[in-house]
Parts: C-alpha cells; sequence; structure tokens
C-alpha cells in the first residue's frame, strides 16, 4: 500500500492544469477582440443607416439630423439603435461639420483599439474611455 502520488501523476495534472489554465486565458482575449469588431462594425452600421435616411428623404447633409439625431435613426430604423459590446448607448449628434458618433467603451485600450481600426474610415479620437467617431460631410 502506496502513500501520496508519483512524481509522473504529478507532472501529469500540473500540464493538464496548464493546458486548462492556456485555454482559459485564450479565450479571454478573444472575447474582447470581439467587442472591438462588434462595436467598429456598429458605428459602421449608424453611419450607412444616416446615409440611407439622408437619401430616402432627399436629404444632402448630416447637419439636417441636428442633436436629435439619434431619435431621428431611431425612428427610421423602427427601433432603438443597439447599445455597444459594453452595455452603453451610442450618442449621435449631426452638425454643419459632419455626423458625429460617441460612446463609453470599457477601458482606455479599447478605446485606443477602437481608434486604430476605425481610422481609416472616419477621424476617430479617445478622451479616456469615450470614443467619438467623425464622419464628414
Amino acid at each position: 500500500m502506496r502513500n501520496g502520488f508519483s512524481l509522473m501523476e504529478l507532472i501529469i495534472v500540473i500540464v493538464i492544469v496548464g493546458i486548462l489554465i492556456g485555454a482559459v486565458l485564450g479565450m479571454m482575449g478573444s472575447k474582447e477582440t470581439a467587442k472591438y469588431v462588434t462595436s467598429s462594425n456598429q458605428i459602421s452600421k449608424i453611419k450607412e443607416t444616416a446615409d440611407n435616411y439622408l437619401r430616402a428623404n432627399g436629404l444632402i447633409r448630416y447637419s439636417v439630423l441636428g442633436t436629435n439625431a439619434k431619435s431621428t435613426i431611431d425612428t427610421f430604423l423602427g427601433k432603438p439603435l443597439q447599445l455597444n459590446p459594453w452595455s452603453r448607448p451610442y450618442t449621435l449628434i449631426g452638425d454643419n461639420t459632419g455626423l458625429h458618433v460617441g460612446t463609453k467603451l470599457g477601458s482606455i485600450k479599447a478605446c485606443e483599439v477602437m481608434v486604430k481600426q476605425l481610422s481609416s474610415r472616419a477621424t476617430a479620437s479617445c478622451s479616456g474611455t469615450v470614443l467619438t467617431v467623425d464622419f464628414v460631410d
């Protein structure tokens, strides 16, 4: 009759636990990446919806949306805009310089990543965790 575990049994358990920890940590990173992609897509859809609204109503400039741009877009869609992946709302303002989309993200890093992702499509900037995206007329 033996007491305790052999060295081989301990090594096997440590390896299995290490593999499980690696898998869990890997999934956490991909979840955050999915949030960035989702938010970027939502912002693109907001711009597309605003453009469709303007075209459908024979309008040219975002300024006609004014400060009630969100409610105008909600009415046009027939449903409210989705929350961002961090469960925070988007704000929209149309003025004489263009359409401005703002939202609060989960972290400063998230904001920095979003600025990089959106840089080819719009002017994006961060102030802490608040992302502002500007689409010019």
